[in-house]
């Protein structure tokens, strides 16, 4: 996570199908949390490991991010 004066900017690796595309992404906000719903993977399917940038107005300060079923606590970088 990076600060800047618009919010944070959140950076993370994450393995989605290999057809994902930004339609298949949202984000809620839940009291400290960013829970994003994320494409589900089926067995059969070929996945690609992607990169993805989240720049989010994070007032108030969320202390968790839910990328599909797992949770991650926020950590700031300086």
């Amino acid at each position: 996570m990076t600060s800047n004066i618009n919010g944070e900017r959140f950076e993370f690796y994450y393995c989605l199908p290999d057809n994902f595309t930004e339609k298949d992404f949202t984000v809620i906000r839940r009291g400290d949390s960013l829970i994003t719903n994320l494409s589900d993977i089926k067995i059969g399917d070929k996945t690609t490991l992607y990169k993805l940038t989240l720049d989010i107005d994070t007032y108030p300060k969320y202390s968790f991010i839910k990328l599909g079923e797992n949770v991650v606590g926020i950590t700031p970088v300086y």
